[in-house]
């Protein structure tokens, strides 16, 4: 039995932990709601088959709204925890539709320790605490 499109549009949630590797941008909309974006790249090694490779992906993130604004501070170089979800960029011209690039709408940005061993410093916000 086939679930209905609302259920599978739940199940779009992601989280990913990484570095920040391009100076993040703000911006705003004509709105005035503000945008912060920023490139984060993850690290991690493929076990599935030997021999032990380490991949590295490295995926857009759009912050929106308050938690853009909270987040304004965030720099090149700093480990970051995502929790959002996927999103494609559309674009439409002279009516037809193109598909851009591939990014993380975050609902929730919380800062990692530098180093695995460390436990102290994290801070965390989300779009629900404004």
């Amino acid at each position: 039995m086939s679930r209905p499109v609302a259920d599978a549009e739940a199940l779009n949630e992601v989280v990913l932990s990484g570095v920040v590797v391009e100076t993040p941008e703000l911006r705003y909309t004509p709105a005035g709601t503000a945008v912060l974006t920023w490139v984060l790249e993850h690290r991690s090694q493929v076990e599935d088959l030997p021999p032990l490779t380490e991949t590295t992906v490295q995926m857009h993130v759009v912050v929106l709204g308050a938690l853009a604004d909270q987040w304004q501070g965030v720099q090149q170089g700093e480990r970051v925890r995502v929790r959002g979800k996927l999103n494609r960029k559309r674009h439409q011209r002279n009516d037809q539709i193109r598909w851009g690039r591939l990014e993380l709408v975050a609902r929730q940005v919380k800062m990692e320790p530098a180093t695995a061993g460390c436990r102290s410093g994290g801070h965390e916000m989300d779009e629900d605490h404004e």
